[in-house]
């Protein structure tokens, strides 16, 4: 019976130990991916109504926006309007506060918040409210609120993980009729040396608190005083010295009613009284156009006191 033979190999010792040196060094250049999956908890609510508003109104509207993540985002929150006017041209972006906290306009409306005319306010820690003052009928359309959650990566780049839109609130902006007419009052017209003479300027117009009106005070083709939109009465040059003596009162007693008053009425204050209104309209470029009407001439006389004695005196028997 033949045995089996046992056949063996030998591997030199150096010959292995650079078979080993091999193996660990590809072990070591193997690479692992770790992925993790972020819920998605991004939340955007605001009220779904639809609002009637007339111009030169104001505007607001507010939107919550929460997230509950473990991990270190970034929120963005903006407002856009999809104009009722052309609804095929895409949203318009009003205003965003980006996730490092800055306000960004949208280009049409980079004046408007300039000019404070536009708001968007974070005012709590999930609420953010966007405020329009000034309400313009080409702000007409359907309103909504987007947010976006960021997260930074280890290379410092920054990725949108999702994005979220509010339900619409639909805004119809009903124009104002931008025509105004004035009126000047007195309670008569014929007046003796020494009375008071109070005149009033109303203006009749639509939104008069909104607008920006100048009222001017004309007798005989002299200026009296000019009143503009922050109330503060420039004087004419012949009125200077009448009202440092309190002989000469302009006011404006409330958006649409100016008071011209005259104490101690002289001969001379015999004549045609105008009031004269400018309204300063802004358009939606930024620029002003400025229209103005006056009123009808009112003539005052006054008389003498040697002449009212001296009639007077002719009635006596």
């Amino acid at each position: 019976m033949t045995s089996a033979k046992t056949t063996s190999t030998v591997v030199p010792q150096k010959l292995l130990n650079g078979l080993l040196a091999q193996e660990r060094e590809s072990l070591e250049h193997l690479s692992y991916t770790i992925c993790s999956v972020i819920p998605d908890s991004l939340t955007v609510t605001a009220t779904a109504q639809t609002l009637s508003k007339v111009e030169g109104d104001t505007l607001q509207l507010s939107c919550e926006v929460t997230r509950q993540t473990s991990q270190h985002t970034h929120v963005s929150v903006g407002w856009y309007l999809r104009p009722a006017d052309d609804p095929n041209s895409g949203p318009r972006d009003l205003v965003t506060l980006s996730r490092d906290f800055v306000l960004r306009p949208g280009g049409q409306y980079r004046q408007r918040l300039s000019s404070g005319d536009l708001r968007l306010d974070k005012i709590s820690a999930t609420s953010y409210r966007l405020t329009i003052y000034k309400l313009q009928p080409t702000d007409q359309g359907e309103f909504y609120c987007e947010a976006s959650e960021w997260i930074q990566d280890p290379d410092r780049s920054w990725y949108a993980m999702t994005r979220m839109e509010s339900e619409k609130t639909s805004v119809k902006v009903q124009p104002t009729d931008r025509d105004f007419s004035i009126q000047v009052n007195t309670e008569r017209r014929a007046y003796t040396a020494g009375e008071p003479l109070e005149l009033r300027c109303t203006i009749d117009a639509q939104n008069v608190p909104e607008r920006f009106f100048s009222v001017s005070w004309v007798f005989s083709s002299s200026p009296v005083a000019v009143i503009g939109p922050s109330a503060v009465p420039v004087l004419g040059p012949n009125y200077v010295e009448r009202e440092a003596s309190g002989l000469l009162t302009v006011r404006k007693e409330s958006p649409s009613i100016h008071l011209l008053k005259l104490q101690r009425l002289l001969p001379e204050d015999s004549g045609k009284y105008i009031c004269r209104v400018t309204e300063r309209e802004k358009t939606p470029t930024g620029d002003f156009i400025d229209r103005s009407k006056r009123s009808r001439n009112v003539q005052i006389t006054v008389t003498p006191l040697s002449e009212y004695h001296s009639s007077s005196s002719a009635l006596c028997f």
